[in-house]
């Protein structure tokens, strides 16, 4: 994923969508396991087809 391709309001609607990562009043909000699913699942939005498992784990810290 090249910088100059990063498509920010993508990943702002993305987060938007999973309020477990951002709404401290959400009831997930305190759970580890929901908030960790949410931000998997964004970083496989952004990853390519062939990227390692080591670029997805850097991506998604």
């Amino acid at each position: 994923m090249e910088r100059d391709n990063f498509d920010t309001e993508l990943l702002i609607e993305e987060v938007e969508k999973r309020i477990a990562i951002w709404d401290m009043e959400s009831a997930d909000y305190a759970n580890r396991l929901i908030k960790r699913r949410n931000w998997e699942e964004i970083v496989e939005i952004f990853c390519e087809a062939g990227d390692s498992d080591e670029k997805k784990k850097t991506l998604g810290k």
